[in-house]
C-alpha cells in the first residue's frame, strides 16, 4: 500500500500510517466480515488502493477518509461524532461522517434514506463524490453471486445508475479528467455485472 505513495512528506506518511492501522484495528474488532466472507478491511483497503491506482490520487485528505467511509457505521467508539474530527482533523472527520451511512431506521423508506445519504454525499464535494465513487467500482466489482442474488445485484445496479450520474457530474465540474475517468469506470463495473447475470 505505501510503496505506492513514494515522496509523501513525513507528517503525510505518519498521519496515513496511523489511519490505516485505525482502519484496519477498527474493522477487525469482532472480526467484521462482508457478504463474500472476507474482510471488511480488505474493502475500505480496496477503496483507497482504486483512488491511488485508478484515480492517480496521493492527498491524505482524500485517502484517509476512504479508509474511514465505514468507520462511523461500523463501529462503536468512532461512531461518537467528533472523534475522528478530534484525531486526524476536521477536513477528514466531516468526510468520513458525511460517507457512512446514516441511521436507517430514522427514515421511514428505503428511498427517503437513500435520497438523504446521495444528497449529503452530492454536497460536500467533488472529493466526497470520488470516494463514493470508488467505494462503488469496488463493491459493484466484488458482488459474489454466493452472497449476491441476482435480484440483488440488479436493485444494486439500478441503484448506482439513479444516483451517481450526478455525483460524477459535481466530479467532472471540477475536475474534468477524473470525471472523465470515474464516469468510464463505474460505467465498466455496471456493465461487467449485467454481462455475469445475462
Amino acid at each position: 500500500f505505501f510503496k505506492r505513495l513514494p515522496g509523501l512528506s513525513p507528517e503525510d506518511q505518519f498521519l496515513l500510517e496511523f489511519a490505516y492501522d485505525v482502519a484496519k484495528e477498527g474493522h477487525g474488532y469482532m472480526n467484521q466480515v462482508r457478504d463474500g466472507g472476507e474482510r471488511h478491511f480488505e474493502h475500505v483497503r480496496s477503496v483507497a488502493l482504486i483512488l491511488i491506482d485508478v484515480f492517480g490520487i496521493r492527498d491524505i485528505n482524500i485517502l484517509i477518509p476512504a479508509l474511514f467511509h465505514d468507520l462511523p457505521e461500523d463501529t462503536y467508539i468512532w461512531k461518537v461524532p467528533g472523534r475522528i474530527t478530534h484525531v486526524f482533523g476536521k477536513v477528514i472527520g466531516s468526510r468520513a461522517h458525511v460517507l457512512a451511512k446514516p441511521d436507517k431506521t430514522k427514515f421511514s423508506t428505503k428511498e427517503k434514506h437513500l435520497f438523504f445519504y446521495f444528497d449529503q454525499v452530492k454536497t460536500n464535494g467533488w472529493e466526497v463524490c470520488l470516494i463514493k465513487v470508488a467505494d462503488r467500482i469496488h463493491n459493484l466489482g466484488s458482488m459474489d453471486s454466493g452472497s449476491w442474488s441476482t435480484e440483488k445485484q440488479h436493485g444494486y445496479v439500478l441503484e448506482t445508475e439513479r444516483y451517481f450520474l450526478d455525483a460524477i457530474n459535481i466530479i467532472y465540474t471540477s475536475n474534468k479528467e477524473l470525471g472523465d475517468k470515474a464516469r468510464v469506470k463505474i460505467f465498466e463495473a455496471i456493465n461487467n455485472v449485467k454481462q455475469k447475470n445475462k
